[in-house]
């Protein structure tokens, strides 16, 4: 699995965000704090994130992902 270029697809969909992305064997955990989550739905936060990430899924790269994905003011639960 290739951090640095998961970090770079979601650093240029997400721009101006924070995150962190790391993995273990094959689950694969984001932590994204992104502007575009402003008074966006969890469910929607995470629809926008598999998006970016799903080709790597598809191909087995990624097996689960872990996400945590807040708004710029919000403290992650």
């Amino acid at each position: 699995m290739n951090i640095k270029s998961i970090e770079d697809e979601l650093q240029n969909a997400f721009p101006d965000s924070q995150i962190r992305v790391s993995s273990e064997g094959k689950l694969l955990k984001l932590n994204i704090k992104a502007l575009q989550f402003k008074n966006i739905t969890k469910v929607k936060r995470q629809q926008m994130i598999y998006a970016v990430i799903n080709h790597r899924i598809k191909t087995g790269e990624v097996h689960a992902v872990s996400i945590s994905a807040t708004g710029p003011n919000e403290v992650e639960k």
